[in-house]
């Protein structure tokens, strides 16, 4: 029998990746708490118990206390599916897929990478080099290596306040260093729209997507980020905006400084400090602690799942990797947990998500491919 030592080594196994199939699948079935199966021999059924029973017992003294030993397995483990139901999993045999038959190795979608598009005040277009991590706007506008963005001469910014559009597609992602300092980390499937000299006052961009901004200090002219539902006003701090336009709420979270979040609606204003994030949904403004690192990740090359839905997991894979969601019968009613590096093919993600048990399927349709959810 499987002593809670031998278990513990056991998770410590799998978190170097070095597990065999058959021992993956004693550590799926105890973390999902998959039934015994119905062909154990009599004799050996207090042995699956005790495993059971074992690994589920660490698995849930981790999961209360919240301890780091937690958090560093799960990137290694990487997006095991707790189930909230039952009802909804869904197992290939044993629960170890063969990567060799996965369907994901069938669609090596790659992952995002450095792509934007820059509009200029005079409506010229320009692609941004996807060798390139970004640009930085001072007397002219270069890349954040100091060539130029174009094959010609720098682009020159007047002194004429004029409006610049930096906009990521899906599966882009691009950084801009303003005219003052501020930093700025694009997400995909964002646009961000600045004035490329400021006013004399203030500092204004607008968002419609994910960014992350690390702002210059600056007391006489006030930092404002304007969003669909609100105002950002800061003078130096670090904070992330999460502002589709496809989504209800509006996400901002703070890692330093502090902010003034004003509803687009009521007018009604919220402060947050270091470690708190606000929800704006309609007129209703919420506050709460969270962890930061799980809005940040993206930034630092992460996608960082801590109880998400189904639908915010999956959203974020449809921007980085351009692919289409789809669900067969009802949403999963499960939650990702897991740290998974962004800079890996969509098979990879895909191999994850059928070992734990989720059933998904990638077609391609009109050219584009999209990832299908659900039943047989």
């Amino acid at each position: 029998m499987m002593e809670r030592d031998q278990a513990a080594e056991l998770l410590e196994k799998y978190r170097r990746g070095e597990c065999t199939p058959e021992e993956e699948r004693i550590l799926f079935q105890a973390f999902n708490r998959v039934p015994l199966p119905p062909d154990v021999p009599r004799d050996d059924l207090d042995h699956y118990r005790l495993q059971r029973e074992t690994l589920t017992g660490i698995h849930r003294q981790l999961d209360r206390r919240r301890t780091r030993r937690l958090r560093r397995w799960l990137p290694y483990a990487a997006a095991i599916l707790l189930a909230a139901t039952v009802a909804t999993w869904f197992f290939h045999g044993n629960g170890v897929v063969d990567p060799e038959d996965s369907l994901a190795n069938q669609h090596e979608i790659p992952p995002g990478g450095n792509r934007a598009m820059l509009t200029l005040a005079d409506g010229r277009i320009i692609d941004l080099d996807e060798s390139q991590t970004g640009i930085v706007i001072g007397d002219g506008i270069t890349y954040a290596d100091g060539t130029d963005i174009t094959s010609g001469d720098r682009v020159p910014v007047g002194e004429d306040v004029n409006q610049l559009t930096l906009t990521t597609p899906k599966g882009g992602t691009y950084q801009v260093t303003l005219p003052d300092g501020t930093h700025v980390w694009v997400n995909a499937e964002t646009t961000i729209r600045y004035l490329d000299g400021f006013a004399a006052n203030e500092r204004i961009v607008s968002v419609d997507g994910e960014a992350y901004f690390s702002v210059a200090s600056d007391v006489r002219r006030p930092f404002k980020v304007v969003s669909g539902a609100q105002t950002i006003a800061v003078l130096g701090t670090e904070f992330n905006l999460s502002a589709y336009s496809a989504d209800q709420e509006t996400k901002t979270t703070l890692v330093d400084g502090s902010v003034r979040i004003v509803n687009g609606q009521t007018r009604r204003a919220s402060t947050l400090k270091p470690g708190q994030q606000s929800t704006v949904r309609g007129t209703v403004i919420e506050t709460q602690e969270i962890d930061v690192q799980q809005f940040t990740a993206w930034k630092d090359g992460y996608f960082y799942f801590n109880g998400d839905s189904p639908q915010d997991a999956f959203a974020q894979l449809s921007r980085w990797y351009d692919i289409e969601i789809a669900y067969r019968g009802a949403v999963p009613k499960v939650e990702f947990y897991g740290k998974l590096e962004r800079n890996k093919p969509l098979g990879s993600m895909l191999n994850i998500l059928q070992k734990a048990g989720l059933l998904v399927e990638v077609v391609g349709k009109d050219g584009r491919h999209q990832l299908i959810i659900g039943d047989n």
